[in-house]
């Protein structure tokens, strides 16, 4: 089965809409766990938050956006369609300037 009947499904929605905002990552794993099982927890990140913006044909971009209560980072990603990645990298770093935070160290 070919991916480019899938593709046309969300361009109805696009007309709706400029761009998706969706966390980065559904967890974080610790550096001993991804040693432990590298390819099983690699495959969890990208299976369900990367992977549907190439089989849909769109861009997208991961934009820092903070820390948990926990103190662990969390990310956004802008998802767009295909070929809007300029504007899509305009928004991420208008969204990154405006945070109030510094980044790792320097927070």
């Amino acid at each position: 089965m070919s991916w480019k009947p899938c593709a046309g499904a969300p361009s109805m929605n696009w007309a709706k809409m400029d761009v998706l905002l969706l966390p980065t990552s559904p967890t974080i794993y610790t550096v001993e766990a991804m040693q432990a099982d590298p390819v099983t927890l690699n495959s969890n990140l990208g299976r369900l938050h990367t992977n549907f913006v190439n089989l849909l044909d769109c861009c997208a971009i991961a934009v820092p956006a903070g820390f948990r209560k926990d103190g662990l980072p969390a990310g956004v990603t802008l998802v767009a369609p295909a070929f809007a990645d300029d504007a899509i990298a305009q928004l991420a770093n208008r969204l990154q300037g405006a945070q109030p935070f510094g980044m790792g160290l320097d927070r």
